[in-house]
């Protein structure tokens, strides 16, 4: 079974756990599973995961800002798109991610961005642009808060680790 397709079949899996799980168990399960797709959505951004049963809405948004987060997410229109209230909505998506809606597209950008930085050449104004950052100081601002480096040392870091 080739790499990607394990990917795949293992990210599924944990999908379907999800759909079944209590809420302590499931957020481990839920962040392997989203590391996964977002290392397979890295690539392969025409991608459609079937969910095994597990249709709910808010693993279907996840998948939609795991393969465009460089697009303008609002929680308002989002929570008006699920038939919720602002609030209502946060607290359904942290329940069902762990994080709030903003907090995983963040996460989301940064580690897009941050496998940018170490499996590309690419300046990282333009890194941060395609992750959906408005500045290259925002995102380097965040990179560096989040991973404890700034970007370029990663990409340093990466290329240390390539040659070692």
């Amino acid at each position: 079974m080739e790499v990607s397709s394990c990917i795949v079949a293992l990210s599924q899996l944990l999908l379907r756990l999800c759909c079944d799980m209590t809420e302590e168990r499931g957020l481990l399960e839920s962040s392997i599973a989203l590391f996964f797709t977002q290392l397979y959505i890295g690539n392969h951004r025409d991608i459609s995961l079937p969910f095994y049963g597990c249709d709910h809405p808010m693993s279907r948004l996840m998948v939609r800002i795991l393969k465009n987060p460089e697009y303008p997410w609002k929680v308002k229109e989002l929570a008006q798109e699920h038939h919720m209230s602002v609030n209502g909505f946060i607290n359904e998506f942290r329940k069902f991610s762990g994080l709030t809606p903003l907090g995983f597209v963040q996460q989301t950008r940064l580690n897009k961005g941050k496998l940018k930085l170490e499996n590309s050449n690419m300046p990282v104004a333009l890194i941060a642009k395609e992750c959906g950052y408005n500045s290259h100081a925002s995102f380097t601002f965040y990179i560096r808060k989040v991973f404890g480096k700034p970007p370029l040392r990663i990409r340093e870091d990466a290329r240390k680790n390539i040659c070692d």
